[in-house]
């Protein structure tokens, strides 16, 4: 499966969850082959801290933040479930040890982004933690609305730091003008950027960042979706008749458009119908053929264009 995903695309900037590669058995061995697989593009290790704390039961509310635990209040009730900052702190200690294991095999690695859940206070704890254990510039400081554009001015001008990430996802309305101002700013200073979770090819035409990372392929598997040029098709059967963007309901000239699509990645209709591998990989294929886009510098012209009307 891995050959056929991997195949078309070449070599790449690839985004690995430590937290998953952990519980493979030979994962060493998994690690070693993403990275020699992405030369000469780097490999960013995030340690899945996100995937860790919904499997904890930490609650989590927009706006509200979590104060650093004394050895008094750990175990106490947070938000909607039980937290315990002790098996947080194994968590990131599992984390360093595994950096430390597999050094050699990654080029950057994801700090321990747990502003929005534990507070800032906490996140720079973990940060100078990790500091402590590997080279200060392979560290991604992660930038989220509980800090201030002062703190990217900051970080953009501190020398041992050399990439820097920030939130994605539904904040800021996708909007490329909120981005833009931090990526332009880093790059000023010779930083590389990501954005978590954003990948629409709107966004990447408007926005000079080096690398994102989103799990939208993913929805092949989970909803009978698949993307194609004339945008998001439903497999699912189980549908009302209105839907137009369902594959069973398509008009002659839009089916005929899907399952040229369709067959010219290698699939048969079949198996985008019965098979959710398969929806994925075509996904993917999508998001080859129409993520990868270069950016253009003329549309910021455009985006204060559209200001006016706004």
């Amino acid at each position: 499966m891995l050959e056929q995903v991997a195949e078309p695309a070449g070599p790449r900037p690839i985004l690995v969850s430590a937290y998953y590669l952990q519980k493979k058995k030979k994962d060493g061995d998994i690690l070693e082959g993403w990275y020699e697989y992405a030369k000469p593009y780097p490999l960013l290790l995030d340690s899945g801290v996100f995937t860790f704390r919904d499997k904890l039961g930490f609650g989590f509310k927009q706006g509200l933040h979590f104060h650093l635990m004394t050895d008094d209040d750990k175990g106490v009730v947070l938000g909607r479930g039980l937290t315990n900052q002790t098996e947080m702190d194994d968590f990131v200690d599992s984390y360093i040890l595994y950096l430390k294991k597999n050094k050699g095999l990654y080029d950057y690695v994801v700090e321990m982004d747990v502003d929005e859940f534990m507070g800032v206070e906490v996140a720079d704890i973990y940060y100078k933690k990790l500091c402590e254990a590997i080279p200060n510039e392979q560290i991604i400081r992660v930038w989220h609305s509980t800090r201030t554009f002062e703190n990217w001015i900051e970080w953009c001008e501190t020398p041992s730091i050399s990439y820097l990430a920030i939130e994605g996802s539904s904040q800021h309305g996708r909007d490329p003008q909120f981005y833009r101002k931090f990526i332009d700013y880093a790059r000023q200073h010779g930083k590389k950027t990501h954005v978590f979770a954003l990948t629409a090819p709107t966004f990447l035409t408007r926005v000079d960042v080096d690398t994102v990372d989103s799990s939208s392929f993913a929805v092949g598997g989970r909803y009978a979706l698949v993307y194609t040029p004339i945008g998001c098709v439903s497999f699912a059967k189980q549908t009302t008749k209105n839907n137009k963007k369902n594959y069973y309901h398509l008009t002659d000239d839009d089916r005929v458009a899907v399952d040229s699509w369709i067959t010219s990645k290698g699939f048969t209709i079949e198996d985008i119908q019965d098979s959710w591998q398969s929806r994925n990989i075509l996904n993917l294929f999508y998001f080859d053929d129409f993520v990868d886009v270069p950016y253009v510098a003329q549309m910021q012209s455009y985006d204060i264009f559209l200001d006016r009307f706004i």
